[in-house]
């Protein structure tokens, strides 16, 4: 459809920046949108979501840690610092 916008997150990493939309995997896999080389992250560690027209990270194999607190599922937000591994 010409015109139409996609939901969208950027992620900012010390490598650069990655943009990825609702469906797309972060993970150790070589499939995931964006690969984290790191043993502590799982092959499909978490996914974006768009869920009642707000994006989500959710966490499929481990949980993410915001704000000091291991979740299952947060709101990505401007600003917001995810950590996948401790």
């Amino acid at each position: 459809m010409a015109g139409s916008v996609t939901a969208h997150v950027r992620f900012r990493l010390p490598s650069g920046s990655v943009e990825l939309r609702p469906g797309d995997l972060i993970g150790r896999s070589a499939s995931a949108a964006l690969v984290i080389d790191d043993p502590r992250v799982s092959e499909a560690h978490a996914m974006v979501s768009l869920r009642r027209g707000e994006l989500y990270l959710l966490s499929l194999r481990r949980l993410v840690v915001v704000r000091g607190r291991a979740v299952s599922e947060v709101v990505l937000q401007a600003g917001e610092i995810i950590e996948l591994a401790p």
